[in-house]
């Protein structure tokens, strides 16, 4: 192994997924990324997704009894090619990775080769396949191998579901090889919950990166490690425990290993590229304000030299008069539409009134996307058929195969597809059972179909947990839509649904609901809603109807009829349009045919056993699921 070769760096992160593109060649990379600084005092663990050969995804993720909101930290990573390897000065690194869901015991992990000494180990889990925060410890290292768990908080069921974990065994070693000084050390069993002082034994110009992982599992309450005060001359290490069974944090003493690396040819931005979009670091610092290390830094799905070439001499300019220039403007002209989705929609960035609905206005109801997918409680892509440029992506309610209940949700959406999940409630296992769920695709904005109905697709962002927000369609419909809303990011990982009530012809309310056990708090997460307007028939060949139940549906279920006829069972979407009843609840629905369905109001049970729920009214929409071509 060539060190020049291994990819090293250092991110700032927060709550939200954060891409990490490689610039180096890799095969099939192990990725390790941890400890988390402590510029926050919550505790907190680091999540990795994603790796492939051209990167990773990586955010920080707050014990799930906490509020999910964190200060950005810095975490170091490095990312090597799998295998056992030998340094040109003789070191043994082996990187490997493994599933696991182990949670009493420990799993025994074997090196591909002996080392001649027991190295330093340092694992990340490098999947996101539950939710629950999760963190891992290695313990019994030896020449062979080491053990390992994961660990969730104590106040949780000792349940996960398997995970993949990453590693890198090196061994006891200083110096500097291919240009990179390193060092990788032992404590002894010296480090506790106070922070403790590691004091480097090599010779930097600058502050190194710095990773390190507990060698030893003699405390047993669920923790990792944190650090601060790192300089060329050292960092400080502790370990920091959760607190959701109880207040208390001191943990014995444990035995931590570290590698400390240190590239001196990265010591300038001056030729370097960090994120690949084709602008130095130099200038993305110096010149334009971009993130060297983000592609996109202003989020507007054109990256940042991409971008550049499109706005030309006009990069500087703020044409919505915001105090942002166009370049870090996301949406220049502040009409409500990104700059890359109206670049690809083919309307002008800086032109408010050129916007995607000139060239989205009229909806072939053969071109929206529909389906049901069969989901529990992984992640599951959905990769779509149809074209779309700015997708508006609706999944619910699901069925009711399992009694617990349970939330859909929703992220990643883009051109292509999306993922979907089921969620349970936070108070329970998170075993559930398949449930069926159906969705549609639209192109956002407001629609006119071919027999004059209106429909409009749209999103927004909220964090509201008391009131609510007030939703303006873009274009007033003639009288109130059915409005059915989907959460479809995954920015905090409680279980959280939405409520929908006033629906109006100009917009509707809206609120989040967490269980109620939990604070009245979320971060801001993006709903997407398709709003239609009450009618039924044939379309471009697609049959449909969109109807509304009156106040009647509650905790027991109530069947629905279906008006328009039906070959075989449709696809089924509903939201609840009232909020009568203000204990955090979505529907649920049953015995499905091709003439009707039965549909509940379905309670979370985190604060009291109590499920019983007033009348609601409930707007749905039918559609034919194999419609003739």
């Amino acid at each position: 192994l060539q060190l020049s070769s291994i990819e090293i760096g250092e991110v700032s992160v927060e709550g939200l997924w954060k891409q990490v593109v490689l610039t180096k060649t890799f095969v099939d990379p192990v990725v390790v990324v941890k400890p988390a600084s402590r510029n926050d005092d919550d505790p907190v663990v680091v999540r990795v997704r994603n790796v492939s050969a051209i990167g990773f995804e990586v955010r920080l993720q707050e014990w799930d009894y906490l509020d999910g909101q964190h200060l950005n930290e810095r975490i170091s990573y490095i990312v090597m090619e799998r295998g056992h390897h030998i340094l040109s000065d003789g070191t043994q690194v082996e990187a490997g990775r493994f599933d696991t869901s182990r949670m009493t015991g420990f799993d025994a992990v074997n090196f591909s080769q002996a080392f001649s000494t027991g190295p330093v180990v340092i694992a990340s889990v490098t999947s996101f396949n539950e939710a629950d925060a999760v963190v891992g410890r290695v313990t019994a290292v030896g020449a062979n191998g080491f053990r390992y768990r994961l660990q969730e908080q104590e106040s949780n069921a000792r349940s996960h579901v398997v995970e993949t974990v990453s590693y890198i065994a090196w061994e006891l070693s200083q110096g500097t090889s291919d240009g990179v000084t390193f060092e990788v050390g032992h404590t002894g069993r010296v480090v506790n919950h106070r922070f403790h002082p590691i004091s480097f034994s090599s010779s930097y110009a600058s502050e190194p990166l710095f990773l390190a992982d507990m060698q030893t599992f003699y405390g047993g309450d669920t923790a990792n490690l944190r650090w601060q005060s790192k300089s060329a001359l050292g960092v400080s290490v502790q370990v920091d425990e959760e607190q959701s069974r109880d207040s208390e944090a001191r943990h014995t003493k444990e035995a931590v290993g570290y590698v400390v690396l240190h590239d001196a040819s990265t010591g300038s931005v001056a030729l370097v590229d960090s994120d690949g979009d084709g602008l130095l670091d130099e200038a993305e610092i110096y010149t334009y304000g971009t993130d060297p290390s983000v592609l996109d830094s202003d989020g507007d799905k054109i990256d940042d030299g991409v971008e550049l070439s499109f706005w030309g001499a006009n990069w500087s300019n703020d044409y919505d008069g915001d105090g942002m220039v166009n370049l870090l403007d996301d949406d220049a002209d502040n009409d409500g539409y990104s700059d890359g989705v109206e670049q690809a929609a083919g309307s002008d960035p800086s032109d408010p009134v050129d916007t995607p609905l000139n060239v989205f206005n009229n909806l072939q109801l053969s071109s929206i996307e529909i389906g049901e997918v069969s989901v529990e409680g992984l992640w599951k892509q959905v990769v779509l058929t149809k074209t779309f440029v700015d997708p508006v992506v609706v999944v619910k309610p699901a069925s009711r195969n399992d009694d617990d209940p349970v939330v859909v949700r929703v992220r990643n959406v883009s051109a292509i597809g999306f993922e979907v999940r089921l969620q349970e409630w936070d108070y329970l296992d998170g075993q559930h059972l398949n449930e069926r769920i159906s969705y549609i695709v639209m192109e956002r904005g407001h629609h006119i179909l071919s027999d004059g109905t209106q429909v409009e697709a749209g999103r927004f962002d909220t964090s509201r947990m008391t009131g609510f927000d007030a939703v303006n369609f873009s274009q007033a419909f003639s009288t109130g839509p059915v409005v059915i809303a989907s959460v479809t990011s995954f920015n905090e990982a409680d279980a959280v649904v939405g409520r929908v009530t006033a629906v109006g012809a100009n917009g509707f309310r809206y609120r989040l609901q967490e269980q109620e056990s939990n604070a009245r708090s979320h971060v801001v997460e993006t709903v997407s809603y398709i709003a239609w307007e009450l009618s039924q028939g044939t379309s471009d060949g697609v049959t449909f109807e969109v109807g509304h139940t009156g106040r009647v549906v509650n905790h027991r279920f109530h069947p629905i009829s279906f008006s328009s006829s039906y070959a075989s069972e449709p696809l089924f979407l509903a939201d609840m349009q009232t909020f009568y009843g203000g204990d955090t609840a979505n529907l649920r629905w049953q015995s499905k045919s091709a003439l009707g369905v039965s549909v509940q109001v379905d309670e979370e049970q985190s604060r009291d056993s109590e499920a019983r729920h007033t009348k609601e009214a409930v707007g749905y929409i039918i559609i034919e699921a194999n419609p003739s071509p």
